[in-house]
């Protein structure tokens, strides 16, 4: 280690240790934290690992615990360093987010919970950020928590069956089914028997007609409830009205199973004779079978009654037959106990019926002996436009499973030629390995068999996976998968990773899909995923950010962010991008919070400028941004970017007249209705207008009224009411001119120098810095083994912050509108002017008002957007201005008022 970096890591250790002393001597108050001080310590622990000092520092951080326990600096260092060197022991920010949740601090909570969920998914992190939802009202975020929780958390059944609930209103009865499952198991295991029933109640109101999931169901469910009351419940609630509807087979086969849970039963043992009666009703001899069986009698056992009852049934007129030395026969007639068979050589053979059902096997009419001897044309047919419809009467005819010989020597040379074999066989091969029916065995190589399970939904989701080539389908189905809990690191789901794995590692594969593979593992918590691994290159090659965080999974665009977060420095600005661009979403919010937590005023202010200024075409973003300005929380943000509550009304009101004429003409009519109440909303249901008039002094008023008289949407009685109640406030405001317009002042009003100034920065960098940058990528890429080579990372990633600033200022001249000396009204406080402040003591102070690039402290030019500029704008001479800045109470009169000094 060079001595600057042993100087810098005693700087930073000093650092820390002082940090300690501080918390230990002072018992820094909880309440003196913010979410930056974290980000702070985040900063060391990144340079202590990369520099390889994290040992001592942790070490210096464990000697600190020893004597102060609820050390919050020392937990954390701790705590995030076992979480990078993926330790189990993730303890110790539990303990501080459990500290800031007991004192009421949720916004920290919740950063810190997110820091152990950027890692791996963590019960405690997830509880903690279901509370913290709740208490925000965010019900978007609390259900996809909720969901999460779920998945890692065994025990929670209240979450599943809300999640079951959720998806029964939404009519999604497959997702519905598959939480009611879960849930219902985690209650068995709880012994929750009301639950339990309230859950069986719901699954069997979801698939009324299910035999087979009523069976799996009932056999879980009699772990908690008695098996007399599941026995009641299942015949109540499903066989009854299955009979009703005429389903006997699946009201039989339901019976069979519940019938073992109370074996006396006279109702079960009469309900089972009525399906067979209806079932083999034209059976010529099944009155004589339900004698000889006494299936409706309680004394027999049911499992003889209903083994003798089918033993015998399955016997009748025309039912095919096979014997081992007279081959195959036909049942030609059944009297009294005898049988007469029409064998292949043996016509009008008599038997005792007892000695039939022993010697005698029954074959199904579907059996491929059958079909050879007396359907050899249809089969043929068959063969060639359903070969997979062959093969399963294949292996249903030799009891479920076969190998090629086998296949062969049935179809070979009765059904097809030799010469025809290997062609179709092959052909087929291909079938059975996208079959979902057919599978291989996986102890016999050569043998292949009948699925004689249900196919799981994940087994199923594994299935089409492989069988898919489309990479975007692939992504999809990894998605599905691990939203009906399915597990990553499974053996069963190895096919999923190797083959994101794959895309990650090839050489061939574009910068898009090796990103998006990244992202889909991160997503799906395979456990040797780490962000630490990423390498930055793969986003530098993108080229268009928006355009992919567009293009992605809705559940995959939160972990891109976090690894954009995670690996690019600018990714402030293409959080910007974002947000600007791509249509508003939920993960707006979280982009917004994100700026915020880490203090990127200056994007946040970029958002705010490009939606105030494109509210016309951005009527989406401007009512969201406009939304979020006004919420009780982010008051303090409004107030830090000077963002003026009037000009933001007045391009709502605006934005009313604009949609409606939208909306009149047909043009986007569902889009536009939606922004309009949302606008209505947060104006007259929120009162945001009503707080503006009444704050209001008379030169604000008179721009509401002029605004007022010129609207042409609002109702006539609610803007009579508006207008009579400014009136009353100001009554000299009666005599204003209903024709005159309010101007709307532009958001990024610049001067002509400061543009062309800007201009002259962009060019340069087009010009000059990304040439000269291109060419450092062709000489580093000219050393070879991309992905190892530092110079050529490092150019790329030169490049990538290049083409970002040059994008931002491209985006900043095209938003910014020249101001006009002859258009600056010096009547009032106007960007533009210069003005003459009176302070208390007497004194005099002068300031220009102009734009943000046009900002010159030395010169007392200030902007408009700034605390003094925001506090003057509008005011008239005489008036008087109170503003705070810093702690301090600043008071002044406007002496005067005139033309500032610009081009």
């Amino acid at each position: 280690m060079n001595e600057t970096l042993i100087k810098k890591k005693e700087d930073i250790l000093l650092e820390v240790e002082e940090k300690l002393k501080e918390e230990k001597w002072t018992r820094a108050a909880i309440e003196s934290y913010s979410v930056k001080n974290f980000i702070e310590l985040d900063s060391i622990i990144r340079m202590a690992i990369d520099e390889g000092f994290k040992d001592e520092l942790k070490n210096l951080c464990r000697e600190n615990l020893k004597h102060y326990q609820n050390s919050v600096v020392g937990l954390y260092i701790i705590g995030i360093i076992s979480l990078e060197e993926s330790s189990v022991d993730d303890t110790h920010i539990p303990q501080i987010i459990k500290l800031f949740m007991d004192n009421k601090k949720p916004k920290i909570a919740e950063f810190l919970a997110e820091r152990i969920l950027s890692y791996h998914e963590n019960r405690f992190a997830l509880k903690a950020l279901e509370t913290i939802y709740e208490g925000y009202g965010n019900q978007e975020e609390l259900f996809n928590i909720k969901r999460r929780l779920v998945l890692i958390d065994s025990k929670d059944a209240a979450n599943a069956k809300f999640l079951g609930e959720y998806y029964e209103k939404e009519g999604d009865k497959e997702q519905a089914m598959f939480y009611y499952r879960l849930a219902m198991e985690r209650f068995i295991k709880a012994k929750s028997a009301r639950m339990v029933e309230d859950l069986w109640n719901r699954v069997i109101k979801l698939y009324p007609e299910d035999a087979d999931l009523v069976i799996s169901v009932a056999k879980k469910i009699s772990e908690v409830l008695s098996e007399e009351k599941t026995a009641d419940m299942v015949f109540n609630d499903f066989v009854r009205q299955a009979m009703k509807n005429e389903k006997y087979r699946e009201a039989l086969k339901v019976l069979k199973v519940i019938i073992d849970f109370k074996k006396g039963e006279k109702q079960l043992r009469k309900a089972i004779e009525d399906c067979y009666r209806k079932i083999y009703a034209n059976h010529s001899q099944l009155e004589k079978y339900l004698k000889l069986s006494a299936i409706g009698q309680s004394w027999k056992p049911h499992k003889e009654a209903i083994r003798i009852f089918e033993t015998h049934i399955a016997f009748d007129q025309g039912v095919y037959v096979s014997h081992k030395s007279w081959g195959l026969g036909i049942v030609k007639e059944i009297e009294n106990d005898k049988v007469i068979i029409d064998f292949e050589n043996k016509k009008g053979h008599e038997m005792a019926l007892e000695i039939a059902l022993r010697a005698l096997d029954i074959l199904d009419s579907d059996n491929i002996t059958i079909w050879k001897k007396f359907k050899k044309e249809e089969l043929q047919i068959l063969i060639q436009e359903e070969p997979l419809k062959v093969i399963e009467i294949i292996l249903k005819s030799q009891k479920g499973e076969a190998s090629s010989t086998d296949i062969k020597k049935y179809l070979v040379p009765d059904v097809l030629k030799e010469n025809e074999w290997s062609k179709w066989w092959n052909s087929t091969r291909k079938l059975i390995e996208e079959s979902e029916a057919i599978i291989q065995n996986p102890n016999r190589k050569n043998v292949i068999e009948l699925r004689d399970t249900e196919i799981s939904l994940e087994e199923e989701l594994i299935s089409k996976f492989k069988k898919t080539s489309n990479f975007e389908n692939k992504v999809k189905l990894l998605i599905e998968y691990i939203l009906r809990g399915g597990n990553i690191n499974s053996e069963s789901a190895s096919s999923m990773v190797n083959y994101f794995n794959e895309i990650i590692k090839a050489s061939s594969e574009s910068n898009e899909r090796q990103l998006i593979s990244l992202v889909a593992l991160k997503y799906s918590g395979y456990d040797k995923y780490n962000d630490n691994d990423v390498d930055s290159s793969f986003f530098f090659e993108i080229k268009d950010m928006v355009e992919l965080y567009e293009k992605l999974d809705n559940e995959l665009k939160k972990p891109f962010l976090q690894l954009m977060m995670k690996k690019l420095k600018d990714w402030d600005s293409k959080f910007g991008e974002i947000i600007i661009n791509a249509p508003v979403g939920k993960l707006h919010r979280y982009m917004l919070n994100e700026l915020e937590i880490f203090e990127k005023y200056d994007v946040i202010n970029s958002i705010v400028v490009t939606s105030m200024n494109s509210f016309k075409e951005k009527p989406e973003l401007f009512l969201w941004i406009s939304k979020v300005l006004f919420e009780e929380d982010l008051k303090s943000l409004k107030d830090r970017l000077g963002v003026k509550e009037n000009e933001v009304i007045f391009r709502l009101l605006s934005l009313l007249d604009i949609l409606n004429e939208e909306i009149e003409a047909k043009n986007n009519v569902g889009r536009n209705k939606k922004i309009v109440q949302g606008i209505y909303d947060l104006l007259f249901k929120k009162k945001l207008f009503d707080n503006l008039i009444n704050a209001s002094d008379e030169g604000s008023a008179k721009s509401i009224l002029s605004l007022l008289y010129s609207t042409m949407t609002l109702e006539e009685e609610v803007k009579n009411s508006y207008i009579n109640q400014i009136i009353n406030l100001y009554p000299a405001l009666d005599n204003l001119d209903k024709q005159e317009k309010i101007q709307i002042r532009h958001p990024f009003l610049i001067t002509r120098k400061a543009i062309e100034a800007k201009k002259r920065e962009l060019a340069h960098i087009l010009s000059v810095e990304i040439p000269q940058n291109s060419k450092a990528i062709g000489e580093a890429m000219e050393k070879g083994d991309l992905r190892e080579n530092a110079e050529y990372k490092a150019a790329l990633e030169k490049q990538d912050q290049l083409k970002a600033t040059a994008s931002k200022l491209e985006a900043e001249i095209n938003q910014a509108k020249a101001l006009e000396r002859d258009k600056v009204n010096t009547s009032i406080v106007d960007v533009g002017v210069r003005v003459t402040l009176k302070t208390p003591d007497g004194n005099k102070e002068i300031y220009q008002i102009l734009g943000p690039w046009d900002v010159d402290f030395k010169k007392n030019i200030i902007s408009y957007h700034s605390p003094l500029g925001k506090a003057l704008l509008d005011r008239r001479v005489g008036d008087s201005v109170e503003f705070t800045f810093g702690n301090e109470e600043k008071k002044y009169i406007i002496e005067s008022i005139d033309l500032a000094d610009f081009e």
